[in-house]
């Protein structure tokens, strides 16, 4: 299951370059499907669904009575010293489970989305909401840089509180694609 908030990306060759937000909020309605145009200096947009629908797509956090109840705001950083670091994410990008994009739920085997950006950039941090582990593999023009393990904070939607991470890539340069894989 994926469900990832905005990447904080910085431009690679700017010297003094300010943090731009891949932000998901700004791209329309509930079930909206998400393409690279849509993304500031984001190329191009890979999904694999493992077998369903390949499109990653908008999740209202704010709306109640979802197909998928544990991406419900509000969420709680089981991984923090504060015991209620409650935040609410407005809109997520999650692959779909299905063509009815107008009641959207995350597909629960899985899958990969790679996000393949203009120019190479920094990748500082990225929030998950509802995963079940996973890997964050970043790439450069000569290949492999980094891999970072996605957290668990999947409640499976039986927790009166539902969970985020947040994985934090330490400012990598040089990253020309950003796969995010999580595991069925």
């Amino acid at each position: 299951k994926l469900a990832a908030t905005a990447a904080i990306v910085t431009a690679g060759l700017v010297a003094h370059a300010n943090a731009a937000v891949i932000n998901f909020s700004n791209l329309g309605a509930n079930g909206t499907e998400i393409t690279a145009d849509m993304l500031y200096g984001v190329e191009s947009i890979v999904v694999d669904s493992n077998g369903s629908v390949d499109s990653l797509i908008t999740f209202d956090t704010n709306l109640t009575g979802t197909a998928d109840p544990d991406m419900e705001a509000a969420f709680d950083n089981p991984f923090t010293q504060e015991v209620e670091e409650r935040r609410d994410f407005g809109y997520l990008a999650i692959i779909a489970e299905n063509t009815n994009f107008s009641r959207p739920d995350d597909e629960a085997r899985g899958g990969t989305v790679t996000f393949n950006f203009v120019s190479p950039v920094k990748l500082r941090q990225m929030a998950f909401i509802d995963t079940s582990g996973g890997q964050a593999s970043l790439f450069g023009e000569n290949g492999l840089i980094s891999v970072f393990d996605i957290p668990e904070v999947d409640t499976h939607n039986n927790s009166p509180t539902n969970q985020f991470a947040i994985l934090s890539f330490g400012a990598v340069a040089g990253v020309t694609s950003l796969q995010i894989s999580i595991p069925s």
